[in-house]
């Protein structure tokens, strides 16, 4: 059998594969633009094993690939705007202090409710990461 510990739910974002995402000194995909292939610079989110939210750079419906094309080196690339990209990398942080909270709030309340009790079968746990 195996378990999965839902850790949080985000309704309404965009998100694609994660082997669609490119990482040098910058986080892109390559993209499909008129017809042609370009390397588009991309922001991102939270992810899980398979998927990662673009919380900035692309649309719903945008072409994207899984693999790298064969004349990467040729594509031309297409920058995000310096200040929206600060912009989003401040709402990001921000929204992580949020969610941090909302956690370390979760725990508390957990630590403070729940004592575990030994009935002679070995009691109960809590389990933090």
């Amino acid at each position: 059998t195996s378990n999965e510990i839902v850790t949080d739910i985000i309704p309404d974002v965009l998100h694609i594969p994660i082997e669609a995402v490119q990482t040098d000194s910058l986080t892109f995909v390559f993209a499909k633009e008129n017809g042609s292939l370009i390397k588009k610079e991309i922001v991102i989110g939270l992810s899980n094993d398979n998927e990662i939210i673009v919380a900035y750079g692309l649309e719903a419906g945008e072409e994207i690939l899984l693999t790298i094309p064969e004349n990467q080196e040729n594509l031309r690339w297409v920058p995000l705007d310096p200040t929206i990209k600060q912009e989003i990398a401040q709402k990001l942080a921000d929204e992580k202090r949020e969610r941090e909270a909302r956690e370390k709030a979760k725990k508390d309340q957990v630590k403070e409710n729940y004592q575990p009790q030994d009935n002679g079968s070995g009691g109960g746990i809590i389990i933090f990461n």
